[in-house]
């Protein structure tokens, strides 16, 4: 059996860039999802590079003004109906605020069993200008320490372009 050194390579850093939302995607990171949304908002999905790998982070964005609680909602909402999660003891805790970066936004923390293995995770909404931003991340109990650094550094570097 032969495998290329590709293969094995992490993926090169990258920096995200679009309605004026940037972020750098480190190494050993791949955004493996986007979409427009049917002209609505957008969405991106973010996951550590690696089969036995859980970092996930997901970004989204409306092109209108929806209540933070109720974007969280929705999210719990799908979650619950989807069916990685739909039988895996899925338990969310109340919402806070909390902060993402220097945005202050509201969150839950939830705790979910994915094929025997503990995940945790926080998802969090804002809304900025005419803008709702929601943000999930998640990842194994177990890779708490192997994630924290991709996490942190797509969140320092994530930027909306500051409303004129």
């Amino acid at each position: 059996m032969v495998f290329s050194y590709k293969q094995f390579q992490e993926s090169p850093s990258v920096i995200f860039e679009k309605d004026d939302i940037s972020f750098t995607c480190p190494k050993g990171w791949s955004i493996t999802d986007e979409d427009n949304l049917d002209g609505i908002g957008y969405y991106l999905s973010i996951e550590k590079d690696g089969f036995d790998s859980s970092g996930l982070m997901t970004v989204s964005w409306l092109y209108e003004t929806v209540n933070p609680d109720d974007l969280i909602l929705a999210y719990q909402e799908d979650m619950q109906e989807n069916v990685i999660y739909k039988h895996s003891n899925l338990v969310f805790d109340p919402t806070f605020e909390n902060k993402f970066q220097h945005y202050t936004v509201k969150s839950t923390r939830y705790q979910v069993t994915i094929v025997g293995i503990k995940h945790q995770g926080i998802i969090s909404a804002v809304n900025y200008g005419d803008q709702t931003f929601g943000i999930l991340k998640q990842g194994a109990t177990e890779d708490v320490v192997i994630n924290k650094k991709g996490f942190e550094m797509i969140e320092s570097s994530f930027r909306i372009k500051e409303i004129q």
